[in-house]
């Protein structure tokens, strides 16, 4: 799916109205991850397990991060940059390939 698509507009359309119909926060989330896949998928599907991979791993590293930060305040923000980092380094991978 390319950006300036027709197919492209509908989803962002579409995922645009349902954020801003949904009242509560987790309801949200929820559309942009599907937002997310269904666009991922339309591309090639078989870099979904990548994708939901790169999910699992930046929510255990934020949720790392936050316990982290209870415990510590000042020593989180290295968890967010190393969350950060993988996810470049997989656009890179991929994307350069």
């Amino acid at each position: 799916m390319i950006f300036n698509s027709q197919d492209y507009i509908a989803l962002l359309l579409g995922c645009v109205l349902l954020y801003w119909i949904i009242p509560n926060r987790t309801g949200r989330l929820i559309v942009m991850l599907l937002g997310s896949i269904v666009f991922y998928a339309s591309w090639d599907w078989r870099f979904l397990p990548l994708l939901y991979g790169a999910i699992v791993v930046s929510y255990a590293l934020v949720s790392l991060s936050e316990v982290r930060k209870k415990i510590a305040q000042a020593r989180w923000a290295g968890w967010l940059a190393l969350t950060v980092t993988l996810n470049l380094v997989l656009l890179g991978i991929f994307k350069y390939k």
